[in-house]
């Protein structure tokens, strides 16, 4: 592990990287030296004086796309066997859905499925916000109470949502394989299944890691999304913050702020991963 964070380091920038830099710090210096030429009166000190709640928002935020992730790439990987499988209701029924999910909003799919799950499967499930205050484990994965089941509300409805765009992404990559690859190993006695684990998806997944890689960014910049179900991410706590202060343009800077170190470290992580894999498998 600490090996990586010092390769991670150590990356050579690209000149994107730092016309990127320059411009955010340009911004923040911007705004900092033109405070004395505005009528708007700047106050930096009270929104910092948040930033407990900042952090708490941005550990809710960490968590939400963690859990986005894991349902999204999970079960958009099944999604993409569905695709490409002979069974045609297999194949109808991974076509059907990524088709209804990738042409409704993100925002629509978050409050029909939301209310849904939250209002009818949860009580079935005795998943309530007693449950979260009483489990400690519940209460520091997920959060305390009815925030707790929000957040697993909104983790499993943005996994759902994103699942369809990874799907289309790993069955693109796994058609990109030649289907000499599939005759070879079938004819070295491997099964379907073997043949898709063992020897397409390590090829198909190395294909298509950087369009992964994208999607899984804008994953994390649809988690702000969840703000409107009241989860405890780090818009609802800019909105907190806004409310307590004052500060418009300061707590939102904050946010902004937070948001582009996060994008832009997985940006950087990402680009050490794709070094390594070109390496292994390309």
């Amino acid at each position: 592990m600490v090996n990586i964070i010092k390769n991670i380091l150590n990356y050579k920038w690209h000149i994107s990287d730092i016309i990127t830099t320059a411009i955010l710090i340009m911004f923040i210096s911007t705004i900092l030296v033109s405070s004395i030429d505005f009528s708007y009166e700047w106050n930096w000190s009270t929104p910092l004086g948040y930033m407990d709640l900042f952090l708490i928002g941005l550990l809710n935020t960490l968590r939400l796309f963690f859990m986005s992730m894991l349902i999204g790439i999970t079960f958009g990987l099944s999604l993409a066997i569905f695709r490409i499988s002979n069974n045609h209701g297999l194949n109808l029924l991974g076509t059907v859905y990524i088709n209804f999910v990738r042409n409704i909003p993100p925002l629509v799919f978050l409050f029909i499925f939301y209310f849904f799950i939250s209002e009818q499967i949860f009580p079935k499930l005795g998943l309530t916000p007693e449950l979260f205050e009483n489990f400690t484990a519940l209460k520091w994965l997920f959060g305390e109470g009815v925030y707790g089941a929000n957040l697993i509300s909104a983790g499993i409805c943005l996994g759902l949502f994103e699942s369809a765009f990874f799907a289309e992404i790993i069955r693109g990559a796994i058609k990109s394989v030649p289907t000499g690859q599939y005759e070879a190993s079938l004819g070295l006695g491997f099964n379907y299944l073997q043949t898709i684990r063992k020897i397409i998806l390590p090829q198909a997944l190395a294909k298509c890691y950087p369009s992964l890689a994208g999607q899984s960014i804008i994953a994390l910049k649809n988690t702000s999304i969840a703000s409107l179900i009241s989860v405890k991410d780090l818009v609802f706590s800019g909105v907190e913050v806004v409310t307590s202060t004052r500060s418009i343009f300061e707590a939102w800077i904050i946010v902004a702020i937070i948001y582009f170190i996060l994008c832009f470290t997985m940006t950087k992580f990402f680009n050490y991963c794709e070094k390594k894999i070109e390496n292994k498998y390309i």
